[in-house]
């Protein structure tokens, strides 16, 4: 588990860690083992046979939890040591409670980071400083610049009558019959004007 993945600047508190570390602990291998072992490794047993599925269950495995190359030996190999179990000995128990413990493992090495991030609190909204530092030294939040954007379009197109009659409304309010116009208008609007 990555740090930056549980860290906000609004940090929760040990509830939030607490229910990462029971989903971790208790959640996540039973769902995993189940599908990874239980329903990719049947299903892949179908397409390759016995030792393609053994290498194609860990590859996927390893290639989901992969965060860097160095991250996804250890997961391969762990896919394929409980994979080769469950091949032969029929049942994931073990496989669940090994899990499980990994998981432990994992979940204690992180609460640390953790306890330390509890105790961070972001007192300065550094994203409305930078906004406040990046805009001009005459900003007016009144300025708008959809009066240019409408006066390019004038000069560029002039806008057919029948438009100008339904623009304030939403096409969606148009009938059928004044789409249709309109659309037949433009495009004899457009022909006019190309010559």
């Amino acid at each position: 588990m990555l740090p930056d993945i549980y860290y906000w600047g609004d940090q929760p508190g040990w509830d939030f860690y607490a229910t990462v570390t029971i989903g971790a602990v208790v959640l996540t291998p039973i769902v995993e083992e189940l599908f990874w072992r239980g329903y990719v490794q049947t299903a892949l047993s179908r397409v390759f046979g016995g030792f393609g599925r053994l290498l194609a269950q860990p590859l996927l495995f390893g290639a989901i939890h992969m965060r860097s190359f160095g991250g996804f030996v250890p997961v391969f190999v762990l896919g394929l040591i409980t994979g080769t179990w469950r091949w032969r000995r029929r049942t994931l128990v073990p496989v669940i409670l090994a899990h499980m413990v990994i998981n432990v493992l994992s979940c204690t090495a992180q609460w640390p980071q953790w306890l330390d991030f509890m105790r961070i609190r972001v007192t300065t909204d550094y994203i409305g400083e930078m906004s406040q530092l990046a805009k001009p030294a005459d900003y007016d939040p009144n300025a708008d610049a959809c009066i240019e954007y409408e006066t390019a379009l004038r000069l560029l197109v002039q806008m057919p009558r029948e438009l100008n009659a339904v623009r304030g409304g939403y096409p969606a309010d148009w009938s059928e019959a004044t789409a249709t116009g309109l659309l037949l208008g433009w495009a004899a609007h457009l022909q006019a004007n190309r010559g």
